[in-house]
């Protein structure tokens, strides 16, 4: 247990961090705060202070737990050699401490909204998500094959060659649509646009990484002929 506890520290502090946090401004919390927010990023979904401010730190703890669990059992996993299994965990591992990090920070904006101030919640998802989009598209290229993390459609799970082509473009891809992102919000984007703007780009990312996939799994299957 001891030792499970040292090789997860950096799980540890992202998920205890907010608790923490909610712990020191408990007194100043209202009784009631918002959980939701319309798209011009006015309150208008409410609950009791407990559970309301519990609901994000403990779905991390809830998704992080379940996803490592489940990542031990992951069948393509135990193809692989120990250095590949590790180096995916490692990715997974990265990744859900990056999602924890953003849902701590709006876990700390929902505090902050209770108070009247909504500048940290806005700031979290106009330059949180596209920072996330950033750190996650550049492990892109380092996954392997797997029912845990990453583009799982038919044609990557069925080839490893189609798996690693479809990382590597749709991880450029997410690092784009970041920076431009992030670059659209600094030029003065307001949020009504930048929200519509961030919804079609991600489902245009997804409609791109399944016909690259799609597409590139048709053409090495024409050559293999």
């Amino acid at each position: 247990m001891k030792k499970q506890l040292i090789q997860h520290w950096p799980e540890i502090v992202v998920l205890a961090a907010p608790l923490v946090y909610l712990a020191v401004v408990w007194p100043q919390i209202p009784d009631r705060v918002p959980v939701h927010f319309n798209i011009h990023f006015r309150p208008d979904g409410f609950m009791n202070r407990l559970p309301g401010v519990l609901l994000l730190p403990m779905t991390s703890i809830l998704v992080t737990v379940a996803t490592l669990i489940w990542f031990n059992f992951d069948p393509k996993m135990a193809k692989y050699e120990p250095d590949t299994r590790d180096q995916v965990r490692n990715v997974l591992r990265k990744s859900m401490l990056a999602v924890c990090v953003l849902l701590g920070s709006c876990t700390v904006g929902i505090v902050y909204a209770s108070w009247g101030n909504l500048g940290v919640i806005k700031s979290t998802i106009f330059y949180g998500i596209p920072l996330l989009f950033l750190f996650l598209g550049n492990y892109f290229g380092k996954l392997r094959p797997n029912y845990t993390i990453g583009i799982r459609c038919p044609w990557t799970l069925e080839s490893p060659e189609v798996w690693n082509r479809t990382h590597r473009f749709a991880g450029r891809i997410l690092m784009g649509i970041s920076v431009l992102l992030i670059a659209l919000k600094l030029s003065g984007l307001s949020a009504v646009p930048y929200i519509w703007t961030l919804l079609t780009l991600l489902l245009g990312w997804s409609a791109l990484a399944l016909g690259y996939a799609f597409f590139t799994s048709r053409k090495l299957q024409s050559k293999a002929l």
